[in-house]
């Protein structure tokens, strides 16, 4: 029996780390498409300068 309840304990613990890490990878994911998308949008303002530059 005791060995039965720590085999519950161990999964219930591994089961909130997992929980953790899961939604610390989304958090993760959400901010490297937020960094894509903003370096995507300099980018392209970049590139709008270069053009009025070699208008000039």
């Amino acid at each position: 029996m005791e060995l039965k309840n720590s085999e519950n304990v161990e999964a219930s613990s591994l089961e909130i780390v997992l929980n953790e890490f899961s939604e610390e990878q989304k958090t993760l994911a959400k901010s490297i498409g937020d960094l894509v998308t903003a370096v995507n949008g300099l980018t392209g303002k970049f590139t709008q300068f270069e053009e009025k530059l070699d208008n000039l």
